[in-house]
């Protein structure tokens, strides 16, 4: 999952690369790659001879195909609207993932669509930046352990009276949930 050039390139982590080179010279060693471009970088990094497998997806994915059914369900239980735009993240919090850009985006999409909600899912050293960053551009952030997953946070902006009179049962779920 991780980018071999973040690790190695440059003589990084040159302890690690060492044992992986003793493991590599005495046959005990085998990478595991998600795709062909990764493939390509551990053998830039080791060779063409180091043993290499690709590791297909392991899930299910049937179990989340969307249905109709499942979105009106989620929704009721999140208190998001049926006609709101929803959109989402997972992923660390860490440069890589580049959840500022993604913010900054966000806010250009909520001005086309009031409606518009984020919702970002993870953990990482740059949450609590990023939480500020979506401060500073004037997005509202609600923690959101009670949607699914300790880690969630939804995000919207400054919304009409509306919209807060329609948000009111999920705000009582969550101060219920803190014991507010």
């Amino acid at each position: 999952h991780s980018d071999p050039d973040k690790y190695w390139d440059n003589g990084k982590n040159p302890d690690e690369q060492k044992a992986i080179r003793y493991f590599l010279k005495n046959n005990t060693f085998v990478f595991i790659a998600l795709h062909k471009d990764a493939v390509a970088k551990i053998h830039k990094y080791y060779g063409n001879n180091c043993m290499v497998h690709i590791l297909n997806n392991g899930v299910d994915q049937q179990l989340y195909v969307p249905t109709l059914e499942k979105r009106e369900n989620i929704r009721a239980e999140l208190g998001i609207d049926k006609s709101a735009f929803v959109m989402g993240h997972v992923g660390r919090f860490m440069d890589m993932k580049n959840h500022g850009f993604l913010l900054e985006i966000f806010q250009r999409i909520q001005k086309q669509r009031p409606d518009a909600m984020l919702c970002l899912v993870g953990e990482g050293e740059l949450k609590e930046q990023t939480i500020t960053k979506a401060k500073e551009l004037g997005l509202l952030i609600v923690p959101a352990d009670s949607f699914g997953a300790k880690g969630w946070v939804r995000l919207a902006t400054c919304v009409s009276p509306d919209l807060i009179k329609r948000s009111i049962p999920a705000f009582e779920k969550i101060a219920k949930l803190y014991n507010l």
